[in-house]
C-alpha cells in the first residue's frame, strides 16, 4: 500500500477542494461587485463560505469557520460587522443582484410560464428581547425538527419569498424580511402586493403563475392579480359564495362553493405518484373542474376539485387561467404539485440546514443584509447538482452522509450542505494553522503547502 507525506496529503486535499471555493467565489462576485470598498468585498467572500461551514449566519461562528481568513476570527468577526453596518450600501443592492439572477435563470430556460410558488413565512428569534422593531409572530415548527415544539406565538420577523419551481436552477425572484412594528409597515396585503408587482417586473415578458397555498385564499389578492395580468393556483380555504352560470336559464345563480365541490360528478380518474418519506407512493386521483365568478368583484375564475384516494379531503384550487377541458384541469394539478418545494427551501434555511433563525444582529437593516446573503448560499447548494460534475457531488454526498449512494439515499440537498460543512472546516483549520504557524512551532508541525 502506497504512504504519502503529510504534505501530499494536504497538497492533494486543497488541490481536490479549492476550486469548489473558487466556484462560490464566483457566484458572490455580482454581490461584491455592488459593495462601496473592496474590503467589502472581501468580508463578504469569507462570510458566505464561513455561514456555510458553520451552518449559521452568526458572525462569530462564521467568522471562525472561515476557509481563507489572513488574521484572527476576532478581526474577521468586526470586518464583517463593518460589511453589515456600512451607511453607504443597502440590502435593496444585494437584492437586485438576486433578481437578476432569477431573470438570467428564466430567460435561458424558455418555458411557456414560470410558476413561482409564493408564501408567507415566519421566522422565530428565541433569544431575541432587544432587535429593532422585533415583532409577535405565529411559529409552527416542522415535524422531524431538531426543535420540535408545538404551535405557538413567539418573537419573531415575518418575511415574504418567492421561489421557482419549474426552472432548471432554483432562484428567488422575490424576498422581503419585514416588521408589523416597523413605521414603514401597513398591511400583510401590501406586502403580497408589493411580491407580485416586483415579481412580474423581475420577470418581465415570462409567462407567469404564481402558486400559493390557502394562506392566500383572499378575493382582494386574486382581484389585485387579475388586473396585473398573472395568473394564479391558490389552494382555496374558506367555503365562501360563488355564482355559477346556468345555461338553461341564462343566468349566473349563487351558490355554496361546498355544495357544488361535494355534488361534482368525477369527470376524470387517473394514477399518479407521490413521494413520502423517501418512498414513492401510487394513488388513484379524480379530477373535476368548473367556472366560478366572485359575487363582489365579477372576476371569473376556475375550480378545480381533485379527490386523492387516502385523503378524506378534496383538493379545491382556484385558477386564474382558462380549463375548459380536462388536459388544462391536469395541468391545473400538475402545477399545483410543484408547490411543495418552497417548503423544502424554508426547512432548509431554518433549523436543519443554514439556521437564519440565528440571525444575531439588532438592526432591521443588518437583519436584511444577512437575510440576503443566506438566501444566496441556499441557492449555491441547491444547484450544486445541476452545475456540479458528479463525481463533485458524489465526494460531497459521500462525506455527508454513510447512505450516500445506497438504496437509501434520498438525493437532498442536505448531504451536499455536510460535505460542503466539511471541506470547508477543513480549509479554516488549515488556515488557522499557517496564521498561528509562529506560536505552534516547538510542536514542529509539517509545513503546510500554498
Amino acid at each position: 500500500m502506497p504512504t504519502h507525506s503529510v504534505d501530499e496529503v494536504l497538497n492533494s486535499f486543497k488541490q481536490a477542494t479549492l476550486p469548489l471555493l473558487d466556484d462560490l467565489k464566483e457566484f458572490l462576485s455580482p454581490f461584491a461587485g455592488v459593495l462601496p470598498d473592496r474590503r467589502y468585498g472581501h468580508s463578504l467572500l469569507q462570510f458566505v463560505p464561513g455561514m456555510l461551514a458553520a451552518r449559521s449566519p452568526q458572525v462569530s461562528q462564521a467568522a471562525a469557520h472561515a476557509p481563507e481568513r489572513q488574521g484572527s476570527s476576532w478581526s474577521l468577526s468586526k470586518c464583517i460587522y463593518r460589511l453589515l453596518d456600512t451607511p453607504g450600501f443597502s440590502h435593496r443592492a444585494w437584492l437586485k443582484q438576486l433578481y437578476a439572477d432569477a431573470r438570467r435563470v428564466a430567460e435561458a430556460a424558455e418555458v411557456p410560464r414560470v410558476l413561482v410558488a409564493l408564501d408567507p413565512v415566519n421566522f422565530e428569534e428565541p433569544y431575541g428581547r432587544k432587535l429593532e422593531h422585533l415583532s409577535r409572530v405565529w411559529k409552527s415548527t416542522p415535524p422531524g425538527s431538531l426543535t420540535d415544539r408545538r404551535q405557538r406565538v413567539t418573537h419573531g420577523y415575518p418575511a415574504v419569498l418567492a421561489y421557482t419551481v419549474n426552472l432548471p436552477q432554483p432562484t428567488i425572484p422575490y424576498a422581503r424580511w419585514f416588521s408589523y412594528t416597523s413605521p414603514e409597515f401597513i398591511s400583510e396585503n401590501r406586502e403580497l402586493r408589493r411580491a407580485v408587482r416586483t415579481v412580474r417586473t423581475v420577470l418581465v415578458g415570462q409567462g407567469l403563475c404564481f402558486i400559493a397555498d390557502a394562506g392566500l385564499d383572499d378575493q382582494k389578492f386574486f382581484e389585485y392579480c387579475g388586473a396585473h395580468q398573472v395568473e394564479f393556483i391558490i389552494r382555496a380555504a374558506h367555503d365562501r359564495w360563488v355564482e355559477v352560470f346556468n345555461e338553461r336559464l341564462n343566468r349566473w345563480e349563487r351558490e355554496h362553493l361546498k355544495d357544488l365541490v361535494d355534488t361534482v360528478p368525477g369527470c376524470l380518474g387517473f394514477v399518479t405518484s407521490f413521494t413520502h418519506a423517501g418512498k414513492v407512493v401510487q394513488a388513484h386521483v379524480i379530477l373535476d373542474w368548473f367556472k366560478v365568478r366572485i359575487p363582489d368583484t365579477q372576476q371569473i375564475l376556475w375550480v378545480v376539485v381533485a379527490q386523492t384516494e387516502g385523503f378524506p379531503d378534496p383538493l379545491v384550487l382556484f385558477a386564474h387561467r382558462s380549463v375548459p377541458s380536462a388536459l388544462e384541469a391536469q395541468q391545473v394539478y400538475r402545477d399545483w404539485r410543484y408547490r411543495p418545494t418552497i417548503e423544502h427551501l424554508y426547512r432548509f434555511i431554518q433549523e436543519d440546514g443554514l439556521d437564519v433563525e440565528e440571525i444575531q444582529v439588532q438592526t432591521l437593516e443588518r437583519q436584511r443584509r444577512t437575510f440576503v446573503l443566506v438566501l444566496a448560499a441556499a441557492l449555491f447548494v441547491l444547484r450544486v447538482p445541476g452545475v456540479w460534475r458528479p463525481e463533485t457531488v458524489a465526494f460531497l454526498r459521500a462525506l455527508g452522509s454513510s447512505t450516500a449512494g445506497t438504496h437509501m439515499d434520498r438525493q437532498g440537498p442536505y448531504e451536499i450542505l455536510i460535505g460542503l460543512h466539511r471541506v470547508l472546516s477543513a480549509l479554516s483549520l488549515l488556515s488557522a494553522l499557517a496564521y498561528g504557524a509562529p506560536m505552534l512551532a516547538p510542536l514542529v508541525l509539517p509545513a503546510f503547502g500554498t
